[in-house]
């Protein structure tokens, strides 16, 4: 996809955005529950790092020609409808969800804890 999984404050986006969105489609990211985990590892360093780069080499390939950008943006469209189509289900998982993603809150908060060098640029 090519924007960050959830829509927040510190999100960003890339150029290339999916070329074949139904105007009338809910937001995909509005449909899922906020994950306060993948803020946390979105705010570390060497992931943000990481997930720029992957973001500029995703775009640059994308609009590598023709083909690529039909094929990807497919595969957005696909994505996106998929996401809408499971949302009922997540939305009846939100409770465990929460569980889970309170618990990798617990460990992310003991790992900069124990690795600071983790929060370094």
């Amino acid at each position: 996809m090519s924007s960050k999984v959830q829509e927040n404050g510190s999100a960003t986006t890339n150029t290339s955005a999916p070329t074949n969105m139904d105007p009338a489609a809910p937001n995909s990211s509005a449909l899922l529950p906020h994950l306060e985990s993948l803020d946390r590892m979105l705010k570390l360093p060497v992931v943000d790092a990481t997930w720029q780069q992957t973001q500029n080499v995703y775009g640059r390939v994308k609009d590598y020609n023709p083909l690529l950008t039909w094929a990807l943006g497919t595969a957005e469209d696909v994505v996106c409808r998929a996401v809408t189509i499971s949302a009922p289900l997540v939305q009846k998982l939100d409770r465990p969800l929460q569980l889970v993603d309170q618990t990798l809150v617990k460990g992310i908060d003991k790992l900069e804890v124990n690795a600071p060098i983790i929060k370094e640029q």
